[in-house]
């Protein structure tokens, strides 16, 4: 997943995640629904969900649901 200046017109630069472990999320692992949306149990344990809340902007929306 390389950034700018590798790719010039990306939207990260690539010392954002120089040397940083880089987890990407298929939309096949979004198998549970929280309130209607996808969501994934992170750590398994129910403590830290992240959910696909698409809204009206044309990007992805991730909300974090933490459990304390």
């Amino acid at each position: 997943m390389p950034g700018w200046p590798v790719v010039p017109n990306a939207e990260f630069k690539e010392s954002d995640i120089s040397g940083r472990e880089v987890v990407s999320l298929s939309t096949d692992s979004f198998n549970l629904t929280i309130g209607g949306f996808k969501a994934i149990d992170y750590f398994g344990d129910g403590s830290f969900y992240i959910l696909d809340a698409p809204g009206v902007c044309p990007y992805t929306v991730l909300v974090l649901l933490v459990r304390h």
